[in-house]
C-alpha cells in the first residue's frame, strides 16, 4: 500500500495523507513530483497535510523534503495560499517543522492534532481567498478509500 496518497481532485485544495509507515524513497520522489506539477499551474491552492498516522521518518527523506522546500519557495510563496499540517505525535510534529521552518516566513503554515480541526481551517481560508471548492476539506471525514479511517 502506497505510503503517500496525493489527491487534487477538488483543486484547489491539495489533500496529501501519510500512511503509518515510511514511505519509500521511489514514494517520496513521486510525491515531490506531483507537488511540483501543481506548483507549475501557477494557480492558488491550499495544501491539508494529514500526517496524523505516521510513525516515523527517514533523515534522508527529511532532507528530501528540504532540498524540495528550498527549490520550490518562490512558487510557494506566490502560489500555497496555506498549509494545513496535521500531526498528532509531538516528536514528528517538531521533525516535520524543522523541515517547514525554511518557508514560514514566506507561506502561512499551521499545524493541528486533528484532521477535524484541519479541515475546518482549511475551508474558512479558502472562503475568505475567494477559492472555489472550499467545502471539499469539511468533506473528507477522515477517511479515503486508500487510507480508511481508524487505519
Amino acid at each position: 500500500m502506497a505510503q503517500i496518497e496525493v489527491d487534487r481532485s477538488e483543486f484547489p485544495f491539495v489533500f496529501v495523507r501519510f500512511g503509518r509507515e515510511p514511505a519509500s524513497d521511489a514514494e517520496v520522489l513521486a510525491f515531490l513530483d506531483e507537488m511540483r506539477r501543481i506548483q507549475r499551474l501557477r494557480q492558488p491552492f491550499v495544501l491539508l497535510v494529514d500526517a496524523g498516522r505516521l510513525q516515523a521518518t527517514v533523515a534522508k527523506h527529511r532532507k528530501m523534503y528540504a532540498d524540495w522546500v528550498r527549490e520550490s519557495k518562490e512558487t510557494s510563496r506566490e502560489y500555497c495560499v496555506l498549509v494545513a499540517l496535521v500531526v498528532s505525535n509531538a516528536l514528528l510534529r517538531g521533525a516535520l517543522q524543522a523541515v517547514l521552518w525554511l518557508v514560514a516566513n514566506e507561506i502561512t503554515i499551521e499545524a493541528f492534532a486533528t484532521l477535524a480541526e484541519a479541515a475546518v481551517r482549511t475551508a474558512d481560508v479558502m472562503r475568505e481567498q475567494g477559492l472555489e471548492n472550499a467545502d471539499a476539506p469539511l468533506r473528507l471525514g477522515g477517511a479515503s478509500a486508500a487510507f480508511p479511517a481508524g487505519d
